[in-house]
C-alpha cells in the first residue's frame, strides 16, 4: 500500500515542515497500531485457508502462519508480514 499526500498551499507546506518529525512519528505509531489490530484477524483467517485447504495432520503447521508488523525502520511506513516458518509452505 502506499500513501501518498499532496498539499497545494505554501501555508499548510511550511505547517507540514514545522510539525517534522514528530507529526511522522505520530502518523507511523497510529498505522502500525492499525496494522497490529488487524494482524490477529488476518493471520486467523490465513490459518483457516490453509486448514480448510489442506490436509493437515498436524496442528503445529497451521500454527506455523504468522503475521506480524514491521516497523523498526524509522524513514519507511510500518508493513505486515504474512507468511511461514516453514520454508517450503509457499510451495503449496
Amino acid at each position: 500500500m502506499r500513501i501518498s499526500i499532496r498539499i497545494d498551499s505554501q501555508a499548510a507546506q511550511a505547517q507540514l515542515r514545522r510539525w517534522g518529525g514528530a507529526f511522522r512519528d505520530t502518523v507511523r505509531k497510529a498505522v502500525a497500531r492499525g496494522i497490529a489490530s488487524e494482524a490477529v484477524t488476518l493471520k486467523q483467517d490465513v490459518r483457516n485457508h490453509v486448514a480448510g485447504q489442506m490436509a493437515v495432520v498436524k496442528k503445529s503447521f497451521v500454527k506455523g502462519f504468522t503475521a506480524k508488523v514491521l516497523d523498526k525502520d524509522p524513514q519507511r511506513l510500518p508493513a505486515l508480514y504474512v507468511g511461514s516458518r516453514i520454508p517450503w509452505s509457499g510451495i503449496h
